[in-house]
């Protein structure tokens, strides 16, 4: 429920698979960096996006 899976409006092709693995690997990530409060990070990620943006792609220098 934290990121609102169940209001999302995506129902065609393959999208509804897509945004499961974004899902995913954004739990996966806060799992990784300890990330204790999912809830409370996810609205600090709504407040300033270009940290969440940040994030996701130094995560995918690290996995190199």
């Amino acid at each position: 429920m934290t990121l609102r899976e169940d209001h999302s409006q995506v129902r065609k092709g393959i999208a509804p698979r897509i945004m499961a693995i974004l899902n995913s690997f954004l739990l996966a990530l806060f799992d990784w960096l300890g990330v204790t409060n999912v809830a409370s990070q996810m609205r600090v990620f709504d407040a300033h996006p270009i940290l969440a943006l940040r994030l996701f792609f130094l995560s995918l220098l690290r996995i190199k």
